[in-house]
Order: C-alpha cells, then sequence, then structure tokens
C-alpha cells in the first residue's frame, strides 16, 4: 500500500523540477513530470486499497467505484471527469463521525471538506465539524439534519440521506484507514487537476519576443506550491522529535558554524544563528547612521566570503555606486578615493588582490527606479530556481512600499511584508529588509537617542523574525568616548534571547566589522 510520504514524494519531485536553467524547458519538464506522476499515480492505484484500475475504453481511465447512484453532471457532481472515489469510504467516515466524538477528532486531523467527491458527503461533513467545534457531545441526527435545511442540491432529501448514513455500520478504529483513503484518492484527483492547468500555462502563447516567460514559470510554480502545502502531511510527534533531536545533534558538531547565512559577524550569528531560511529580517535605524553599509556587510559575507548566490534590491543607490562601495569595503581603500578615482599605487595593489573574489561572487544588484514588490518577489524566486538563492536584501522597505503596483496604487506596509514573509517561507529564503525610524518629533531624543522598537512601524515589528537596530554614539558626538563604535541590538528574536552585539565602524572603508578585526 502507498504511504502518504510516497505521495507526498511525487508532488515534491514535481516542484523541484522547476529549478533548471531554461525558461521554456522548465514548462515543458514540469509536463513531463506530470507525466510521471500520472503513470505513479496508476501505479498507486493498483496497489492500494481503493481498487484496481479498470476502465473498458482506456487501462488510463479510472471508473468511480461505490453505491450505483453516481453523482450526474445535473446533479452533486464536483467535475464532469469520473475520478477514482470510493464513496463507501467517505459515507463509513460520516457514519462514525455521527456514532462517536473521538472518531471525529481523529478524523477531522486527517482530511478537510475538500477531500470529498460528493457534494451531499462534503456538505454533512461540514455541518458535523460545526457542530463538534461547539460541543462534541451535541454531534446527533436531529442536530445534523437542522445544520443542513439549508442546503438544497437537487432533490436532496436531508432526512433519509442521513438515515442512510446511520444505518451503515462501521467500526470507529477503522474510520482514520478509510480517511487516509478519501485523502490519497482526493490527492489524485488534485494531481490531475494541477496537470491540467500546468498544461494550459505551459500552451500559453507569448505575444512578442519579449513575453515575460518568468511569469509562466511562476504561476506553474504557484499551482504546484498550493498542492504541496495542501498534501504534505503533518509529522507524527515521534518523527517530530527525531527530526528536531537529528538538528541539534548537527548544529552541535559543527559550533563554530552558524545553521543560516553568516553574517560575517561571530557575536551576533552566535545569538540568532545566522540569517535563516524562510526569515524576515528588519535592520533598521536612523537616517545616515548606517543601516544601507550594514546590510551590504551581510551579503559581502554570504556573497563573497560564503560563495552563496545573495540579492540586493536598492531603491537608495544605484549599481555603480553600491559596486564602488563592496570594493572600497573588501580592499580596505578609502571609499572617497574610490569614487573620486585618486587611488595610489598601494591602493592598486589592494584593489587587485580583491577583484578575483570580488568579480567571481554570485552577488545580483537590482537598482531600477520601477522596482515593486511583484518584481522583487519575481527576481527573487528566479533566482532561487536558477542559482539557490541564499540570501536577499531590499532598502529600503519604506521607499518600496510607495512604489505604485500594476495596478497603479501603492500597496500598504502590511501587505508587503506579508508578501515577502510568505515568498521567504515558500523558497526558505531569508529576506533582509532595512527601514528608518521614525521618531516622535522627527528626530532623536536629545537626552536617550538609542533605538526602541517603539520608533519602528507596528506593522516591521509584528511580521518581523529578528529585529535589529543600529546605534552609533558618534553620529551625534563626534567627542565620544565610544567613537568608532556601533551597537547591533538584537531588539526582537522570535526564536531566541534579545541582546546587544558591538562591532567597529570603519566609515571610511564603507564598512562594519567585528571588533576583533577593527
Amino acid at each position: 500500500m502507498a504511504s502518504r510520504r510516497q505521495i507526498q514524494t511525487i508532488s515534491v519531485w514535481l516542484a523541484r523540477e522547476a529549478n533548471v536553467e531554461d525558461s521554456q524547458y522548465s514548462i515543458s519538464a514540469l509536463m513531463r513530470l506530470w507525466q510521471s506522476a500520472e503513470e505513479a499515480r496508476l501505479s498507486v492505484l493498483r496497489r492500494s486499497d481503493i481498487g484496481e484500475v479498470r476502465s473498458e475504453t482506456s487501462p488510463d481511465t479510472p471508473e468511480i467505484e461505490g453505491d450505483a447512484d453516481v453523482p450526474t453532471s445535473n446533479q452533486n457532481k464536483v467535475s464532469d471527469t469520473p475520478e477514482k472515489v470510493d464513496l463507501e469510504a467517505e459515507r463509513r467516515v460520516l457514519a462514525a463521525m455521527l456514532k462517536s466524538p473521538d472518531a471525529t477528532a481523529d478524523i477531522i486531523e486527517i482530511i478537510s471538506a475538500q477531500d470529498f467527491y460528493d457534494l451531499d458527503n462534503r456538505e454533512t461533513f461540514r455541518a458535523i465539524c460545526l457542530l463538534h467545534s461547539e460541543d462534541p457531545r451535541s454531534v446527533n441526527f436531529s442536530a445534523v439534519v437542522h445544520e443542513l435545511q439549508d442546503y438544497r442540491v437537487g432533490d436532496f432529501d436531508g432526512v433519509g440521506y442521513l438515515r442512510g448514513i446511520v444505518e451503515i455500520e462501521t467500526n470507529p478504529r477503522d474510520a482514520e484507514r478509510d480517511a487516509e483513503i478519501m485523502r490519497r484518492a482526493s490527492l489524485l484527483r488534485a494531481l490531475k487537476e494541477v496537470g491540467a492547468r500546468i498544461a494550459s500555462i505551459g500552451s500559453t502563447e507569448l505575444p512578442d519576443a519579449g513575453g515575460d516567460e518568468d511569469a509562466l514559470i511562476d504561476s506553474a510554480e504557484e499551482e504546484v506550491q498550493k498542492l504541496v502545502q495542501r498534501y504534505s502531511p503533518k509529522l507524527d510527534a515521534g518523527y517530530r522529535w527525531e527530526v528536531v533531536l537529528d538538528e541539534i545533534e548537527a548544529l552541535g558538531a559543527m559550533p563554530h558554524h552558524p545553521s543560516g547565512v553568516p553574517s560575517g559577524f561571530p557575536k551576533l550569528d552566535a545569538i540568532i544563528g545566522g540569517f535563516k531560511p524562510g526569515k524576515l529580517i528588519i535592520l533598521a535605524s536612523a537616517s545616515a547612521i548606517g543601516k544601507s553599509t550594514l546590510g551590504l556587510d551581510f551579503i559581502r559575507s554570504s556573497a563573497i566570503a560564503h560563495k552563496m548566490p545573495s540579492a540586493i534590491f536598492s531603491l537608495e543607490s544605484e549599481e555603480v555606486e553600491i559596486s564602488k562601495r563592496v570594493l572600497a569595503a573588501e580592499s580596505r581603500v578609502p571609499v572617497n578615493r574610490v569614487n573620486s578615482g585618486t587611488l595610489t599605487d598601494d591602493d592598486w595593489t589592494k584593489v587587485a588582490r580583491r577583484m578575483a573574489d570580488v568579480t567571481s561572487a554570485p552577488l545580483h544588484i537590482f537598482d531600477q527606479t520601477d522596482l515593486t514588490v511583484e518584481l522583487v518577489v519575481r527576481q527573487c524566486r528566479r533566482l532561487w530556481r536558477r542559482q539557490g538563492l541564499r540570501l536577499a536584501l531590499v532598502d529600503t522597505i519604506q521607499a518600496l512600499s510607495m512604489q505604485p503596483e500594476r495596478g497603479g496604487s501603492a500597496l500598504n506596509l502590511t501587505t508587503l511584508l506579508h508578501q515577502f514573509r510568505t515568498m521567504a517561507r515558500e523558497i526558505n529564503l531569508p529576506v533582509i529588509c532595512t527601514a528608518r525610524l521614525e521618531y516622535p518629533n522627527g528626530r532623536p531624543d536629545v537626552h536617550d537617542r538609542r533605538p526602541k522598537l517603539d520608533y519602528l512601524a507596528p506593522a516591521l515589528v509584528e511580521m518581523a523574525d529578528v529585529v535589529i537596530l543600529l546605534h552609533r554614539e558618534d553620529a551625534y558626538d563626534l567627542e565620544s568616548p565610544r567613537a568608532g563604535e556601533a551597537d547591533l541590538i538584537i531588539a526582537k528574536h522570535r526564536d531566541g534571547p534579545t541582546a546587544v552585539v558591538t562591532v567597529a565602524f570603519q566609515g571610511h572603508y564603507s564598512r562594519f566589522v567585528d571588533m576583533g578585526e577593527s
């Protein structure tokens, strides 16, 4: 019998196939994989408890099993194409739910209303779930009939229908097995539907040579992601803890290596574990403190020091300006001399030493003045598919939030952050967004200039997994005894403690460094 993990493998396999170099090949590859999945589907059905695949006209066309009163197109049928279903399993599940609150609690952990093929059965399941959520003891024949009184499809007779369900002999202990059969059949139907939709996307004709091929692939990928998210099985408690312990052991074997993308600051990594996959990180400060420079330091660590594909989306600086700052920071050459072209012979020697590493780094810079959330998300997905993108930096989030989207209006900050967070989790990509602090009087308090979460937009605080506030005393007092120092204030950390990490600021090189390097 096929397990849920085997079924999930088909879906995950389908998602992985999008990771190819050529756009048109991606769509055709998905279609080839769909054909393989269809063959696997038939193989699974032959071995499963649902029944043997058989058809008088074609071996690839499954029949509907169960009661002879199969839904027709003008009654309560879900689709026009007969699918492999087990209507008797659906009825046995409902019978168990009507007779046992414990069975209901177990069943709703396995299936949802969408897993029912028959609309009458689906609506009855919803009614039982509603009653069970209010009071498990309230689920009885009369209560369910009452809940179904507004359900009018064809000549549906609620009383007669439920009597037929109640008369079914079933053992509540077998209900989970029937629910698994239903879920497996529902997955196979969904696989076929997704394959058809991807086929439709693949046959879309580009209007011209400049058509957006990535948009087509994004649409195909979105269909697959929905399928994987819906049918990915929940880990049982034993297996979940096994995974957790394995991860702890793996981290223990590499005590000096962060679990996420290294930030370039060991003390910071010791607290947050590097920039972990799927996390949204907010890096905020007052104006002219250096948040863009620090964000660039994080990207340099990822792309240059560790050769991890990384991307910068900037509405604050142009690509050439960013590249000059990267070169100055890596070569330890004053940025003003790089900008003016007045390098000394010694400067040129330093630049030459670092050029090979800098130019070979998988660093992508996007500085379009018309950058939008949609474009950022699309580029991240494209780089993830083609190169395995590991880190993205958006500079700054407020500037991006003011950019008009396709409809002509700007997104509110909450919607924008939700899109980034969703994308980050779907492709396991840490996303860093720089942000400006908003002070009550437009500037820091003279008596207490240290940044606080209160000065950050509530949506940023709410949506972020990690918030790092950057502070430099010498930005306000050149004679400060802490001149050349900067505090990375970890003001929010969803997975661990908050803390303050002190680093050195080397403004003339346009970079921050660990105190041990200064």
